[in-house]
């Protein structure tokens, strides 16, 4: 792989979309260069900042920023400048701006532009949560989870995990594969907070093939094989039986169609367990 000629660090204390798409619009004006975009997310400390400065001084680097906690921006802008690695404050450079052109200060507030109340931080913590247990890293994480996704791979977990972690649902994900032995701790949970996706095969033949494609594999490798997708497909039904999970289809559903769909089937089993606990 060619070595970029630049690493973009588009960094955040929490889950964002702005620095990313930034950087990329950037780099798209400067096409035949080697662009490399990494995604910082959920930085909380010094030590988060530290991190990112040690290996971005040893290449030739930018840093978009996109931080909240004012006294952890300013240690990573004078960390930045400490070692000459340059950046973009996202925030502050359009405040900065604005203030020029209307000329006034800007508000303290402005500083605060996201109000970092307890359902702030609950909502870190779920989306946090998501992604440290994306694939099953570690099964424990499915005894702490509100929900848990099964489901073979492609089936639409992670995204999903994402997005109702953003609804402060701490979500665990777990991929089911035939020669790999399901956690034990999947069947010691309620099965109402266990919910199986399945895909057409057709589906899961395309995206897996255009998958194999993008990591410059050959796609008629068994991965994407009808066979392959048909066994995986039983193995998993045969799991979410043995579970008595709820089993939801997603061919062709938005990730936002069938997010509702889950909250809604949440709401229901909350209700239910709260008439159950008035008796």
């Amino acid at each position: 792989m060619k070595t970029p000629d630049v690493i973009i660090y588009a960094i955040s204390d929490f889950f964002e979309e702005a620095a990313v798409p930034i950087a990329k619009a950037a780099a798209s004006q400067f096409e035949g260069s080697g662009v490399l975009i990494e995604r910082t997310n959920f930085i909380k400390d010094k030590a988060s900042v530290d991190g990112i400065i040690e290996t971005a001084k040893h290449v030739n680097s930018l840093l978009f920023i996109n931080v909240v906690h004012i006294e952890l921006k300013e240690y990573l802008i004078d960390r930045a400048k400490a070692y000459n690695i340059p950046y973009f404050d996202i925030m502050g450079d359009a405040v900065a701006k604005l203030s020029d052109v209307i000329k006034e200060k800007p508000k303290n507030i402005i500083k605060e532009p996201y109000k970092l109340n307890e359902e702030y931080f609950d909502k870190m913590e779920a989306i946090d949560f998501a992604v440290k247990y994306d694939d099953c890293k570690d099964p424990r994480a499915i005894k702490k989870a509100d929900l848990v996704l099964v489901g073979i791979s492609r089936t639409s977990k992670t995204p999903l995990s994402i997005y109702l972690s953003i609804q402060n649902i701490k979500v665990a994900n777990i991929p089911l594969v035939p020669e790999v032995v399901p956690p034990k701790e999947l069947f010691e949970i309620p099965k109402e907070k266990i919910i199986g996706l399945i895909t057409s095969k057709q589906k899961l033949n395309t995206i897996r093939t255009e998958r194999l494609k993008a990591h410059g594999l050959a796609d008629g490798a068994n991965y994407a094989s009808f066979e392959r997708i048909d066994y995986e497909l039983k193995y998993a039904a045969q799991i979410m039986k043995d579970i008595g999970c709820i089993v939801l289809d997603v061919t062709d559903k938005a990730i936002e169609e069938t997010a509702s769909k889950i909250l809604q089937i949440l709401k229901e089993v909350n209700a239910s367990e709260e008439i159950r606990l008035q008796f």
